[in-house]
């Protein structure tokens, strides 16, 4: 894997499909310790189990580092959507999960 940080662009993207595709966690902690040092920002959906992850990890969203932005999902009344994974301290904002309404909610 290329450090992110070595890439020379202005910006990077990492797709990462589910969770279990991860190579390791520690791999990944790795790299978003990298970038944390670098100032860039690791977007990373908070999931959707429905699920505390306060109480249930859900990685990476829930990586314990200052350059995470975990990303839920709300419906088209900015509630939180039934199926999106939440967390007080792990789960930063909420996007609309609706493709005809844009809005971006911050929880705290």
């Amino acid at each position: 894997m290329t450090p992110v940080t070595s890439l020379g662009h202005h910006s990077q993207h990492l797709s990462i499909a589910h969770q279990s595709l991860l190579p390791s966690v520690g791999v990944l902690q790795t790299a978003i310790d990298s970038a944390q040092s670098h100032g860039i920002l690791f977007v990373a959906s908070a999931g959707n189990d429905g699920l505390d992850t306060d109480v249930t990890p859900h990685y990476p969203s829930s990586m314990n580092n200052t350059n995470v932005l975990a990303v839920g999902a709300s419906d088209d009344t900015d509630d939180l959507w039934t199926e999106s994974n939440y967390g007080k301290t792990t789960v930063q904002v909420t996007i609309c999960n609706s493709f005809s309404t844009v809005c971006i909610v911050p929880l705290w």
